[in-house]
Order: C-alpha cells, then structure tokens, then sequence
C-alpha cells in the first residue's frame, strides 16, 4: 500500500513542514515520556514534581490515543 501527500506550496508551506516533521515530533515526545517515567522511577522527587511528571505523561499518553483513534 501506498500513500501520496501533495501540497500545493509555497501556500501549504506550514502544513508540508508539520507532515515532513510529524515522526521527529512523535519521537521527542516519546523521549520525553520515556525520560519522566526513568524519573519517576528511579529518583526521589519531592510531591509536586511527582504530580507533574505524572500529569505530562497523562497528556502525552492522551495525545497518542487520540492520533491512534
């Protein structure tokens, strides 16, 4: 199966540069997750620290599902 993108650019030039970009993206997102999890796991955080890190892996596991679906 294959698939083909056509931008009509320079007007498309935005919308080109974030499908371009969009495996770069994911893959900062999933480094991300990956480290705050490392972070959560093996350093001692105080409360609130916890709570974020947990709060952004919420929202980048939400973003996933909501590509995924």
């Amino acid at each position: 199966m294959k698939a083909t993108l056509e931008f009509d650019l320079p007007l498309d030039r935005d919308d080109y540069e974030m499908c371009r970009m969009g495996r770069d993206m994911w893959l900062q997102l999933w480094d991300i997750d990956n480290e705050l999890r490392n972070k959560l796991k093996h350093c001692e955080l105080g409360e609130d620290a916890r709570a974020l890190a947990t709060m952004v892996r919420d929202m980048i596991a939400q973003i996933d599902m909501d590509i995924v679906s």
